[in-house]
């Protein structure tokens, strides 16, 4: 099963940085500089960027996320608070910033639904 996941991953990570090419410019921007992250190898995420490109992409729960990691649920939550705290933006703000790189669109959609009477 390790190997598969391992398999997975790997795809997944070079799946997602094909089709978000400025995911790694747009997470060190909100990332102190001395703390931006130069990718392990060419389309490798860490386990950290790993779970920040799933939020990017709209998956922003940490059950969610820990299910599709095969982690637990508090480890997601270190990882999450690690990276929370080398942001160069509030803490509270960080994951929904992750969030609006790529769904500023359905953001705008979401709220003319809100004010429609």
């Amino acid at each position: 099963m390790e190997k598969y996941l391992k398999d997975f991953y790997k795809h997944f990570d070079k799946a997602f940085l094909v089709t978000h090419p400025d995911f790694m410019d747009k997470f060190n921007v909100i990332l102190r500089p001395e703390c931006r992250i130069m990718l392990p190898e060419e389309a490798t995420l860490t386990p950290e960027l790993r779970i920040y490109a799933l939020v990017s992409i709209g998956i922003t729960d940490s059950i969610s996320i820990a299910q599709f990691r095969h982690y637990s649920t508090q480890t997601i939550y270190n990882y999450r608070l690690k990276m929370r705290h080398n942001a160069c933006i509030p803490e509270s703000a960080f994951a929904d910033t992750v969030y609006r790189f790529y769904n500023k669109d359905e953001d705008k959609e979401r709220d003319a639904e809100d004010k429609k009477p």
